[in-house]
């Protein structure tokens, strides 16, 4: 897969070569990681994305609630049942709410310009195979402090979707892009956990204690008091964009 970074729009870094996206250095200042990696254990905070090999990077946002928008919607129907892409990523959402103990907020944005997270339905022509992509996610932030000042996801779809891939594995796929734009970039290094690097388009996974923990020591367990300086005078943002990718038949 393919990593990109930019800044202000312009791309300084080029293309890196790499496996399901993440990593990336640390924070200048550590202020993604004020309160220590080890702040909630076991976690991956300190380990490299299995991806790439690079450190993996905490972000965080300033505050909450986040205001999230979705421009489109996909509608499948199963065996009499009507799902909506909608109702999914709000599902996956919300599993990162209660991990927070519901002090990561979550409102409903009214357009792009409106949004902090955008997430996208994009169709393709078939099911991507091993190494084809499931979702991706656009992350702009200040390299600073860490403090993401947007996010914008993208959830691939295709025609031939069982009711597993689109009720299951597409949760999952939701649930692990939610957790790039929400606080890492980066990944773990333990395929039991939702933010593994490669995925299985047909299993759905739960968030693990892993997961919960660097969720949590990213935010320093302080999600509705962070009070984050976004970025120092005249700092110009990092966009990132990482691509996510299906694992072979064993992966989870």
């Amino acid at each position: 897969m393919w990593k990109t970074f930019a800044i202000s729009g312009s791309v300084v870094l080029g293309l890196i070569a790499i496996g399901c996206g993440g990593g990336g250095g640390t924070s200048t200042t550590g202020g993604a990681l004020s309160c220590g990696p080890s702040f909630m254990l076991p976690n991956y905070a300190s380990v490299n994305d299995p991806g790439d090999g690079e450190p993996n990077l905490l972000l965080k946002w300033p505050n909450f609630p986040l205001r999230v928008y979705y421009p489109n919607e996909e509608v499948r129907t199963y065996g009499g049942t009507i799902y909506r892409s909608n109702d999914l990523a709000d599902v996956a959402l919300n599993r990162w709410k209660t991990a927070s103990n519901n002090e990561a907020t979550f409102t409903q944005g009214l357009g792009p310009l409106d949004a902090d997270i955008t997430l996208t339905m994009n169709t393709i022509g078939s099911q991507p195979g091993a190494g084809g992509t499931l979702g991706s996610t656009q992350i702009t932030y200040y390299p600073s402090s860490g403090t993401i000042a947007s996010a914008e996801i993208t959830i691939n779809v295709w025609p031939t979707m069982t009711e597993a891939q689109f009720t299951q594995g597409m949760v999952r796929t939701m649930n692990h892009e939610f957790g790039h734009a929400l606080f890492m970039q980066g990944h773990s290094d333990e395929v039991s956990d939702v933010m593994y690097y490669l995925a299985n388009p047909n299993v759905d996974l739960a968030l693990t204690t892993r997961d919960i923990n660097t969720f949590l020591t990213a935010y320093c367990g302080e999600f509705s008091t962070r009070g984050v300086t976004s970025h120092l005078p005249g700092e110009k943002p990092v966009t990132i964009t990482i691509e996510c990718k299906v694992g072979d038949g064993h992966t989870h």
